[in-house]
């Protein structure tokens, strides 16, 4: 079990050479404590979908959303306005979404890290009577997305395609994270595939492949480090639309390293050998102390 980390590293360096444009689009990687938990973000997982639930007994969700959507819309709309002292600005609601699930409010955003000890790290530093698991991922894909608004001839569709993974103020996530909020203004959705009669005239135009469906609609974001913890963390996310309610699928761009149970505590001594700790992902007084107390083995 000593050699867990030299293991994760040659893990790592198999799954980049299946792929193209790893140099490009580095790998994702995450830390589940316990290798059972799905790759979902906290509005998705069913401990939200039941609080949503009961939140929404008798009433009727608007436009036919489902209760937990629902639920986002009241809880984002609540941070914006409770936490409007706080902010930067109210106005750039993706800046209030990012702020939000730094603040640890349920969201569709599901993070992920550019570094392979940063993930084990957390699939170890809990649960240690429990294996967990660190999941690779290649985060570039061709997507689409369409553009419906009156900026646009007669209002119509304009069928877009891009390279994920894209920054937090692209367009592609931009309206899709507007929607989430009662006041946003939904210019940008995602789109199901067009008809396949058109997709050789669209490739052809836009010289890029539509969507291939290997992340199921999730889409990545690669954010702008703008607090210390995201740089800290070599943070990323996947962003799990409305118009989709699963998981990223299994296939050759997602990989599972095993993390067992009785190697994890070896391996935080190992990665605090490496430098990696409570103390350097966690910027500031709080991750100093927690740092001192596990290092310390106090309560």
């Amino acid at each position: 079990m000593a050699d867990l980390i030299a293991d994760l590293l040659e893990h790592t360096r198999t799954f980049e050479s299946r792929f193209d444009s790893a140099r490009t689009s580095p790998p994702w990687f995450r830390g589940h404590a316990q290798a059972d938990w799905p790759l979902l973000p906290t509005a998705l997982r069913q401990t939200f979908i039941d609080a949503a639930n009961r939140f929404s007994a008798g009433l009727s969700p608007p436009g036919g959303q489902t209760a937990g959507t629902g639920l986002e819309l009241v809880a984002n709309d609540r941070f914006r306005t409770d936490a409007t002292p706080f902010l930067m600005g109210s106005e750039d609601l993706v800046a209030v979404y990012m702020e939000a699930r730094h603040a640890e409010l349920p969201s569709r955003l599901l993070d992920w890290t550019l570094s392979p000890l940063i993930a084990l790290f957390f699939a170890c530093v809990s649960h240690p009577d429990k294996s967990g698991a660190v999941f690779t991922l290649s985060p570039a894909t061709p997507y689409y997305y369409s553009r419906v608004g009156s900026q646009f001839p007669n209002g119509r569709d304009l069928m877009k395609t891009d390279m994920a993974p894209v920054s937090d103020d692209h367009p592609a996530f931009t309206g899709m994270v507007s929607k989430l909020f009662t006041a946003g203004d939904a210019a940008v959705s995602p789109s199901l595939a067009p008809d396949p009669a058109l997709s050789i005239a669209f490739k052809q135009h836009y010289r890029m492949p539509l969507l291939q469906t290997s992340l199921g609609g999730v889409l990545p974001i690669r954010p702008r480090h703008q607090t210390a913890r995201l740089a800290a963390q070599r943070s990323c996310f996947t962003f799990h639309p409305p118009e989709f309610t699963g998981t990223i699928p299994d296939g050759d761009h997602l990989q599972r390293f095993e993390v067992p149970a009785k190697a994890k505590e070896q391996a935080l001594e190992d990665l605090r050998l490496l430098g990696i700790d409570e103390g350097s992902l966690w910027p500031g007084t709080d991750g100093v102390a927690l740092a001192i107390r596990r290092s310390w083995q106090l309560p």
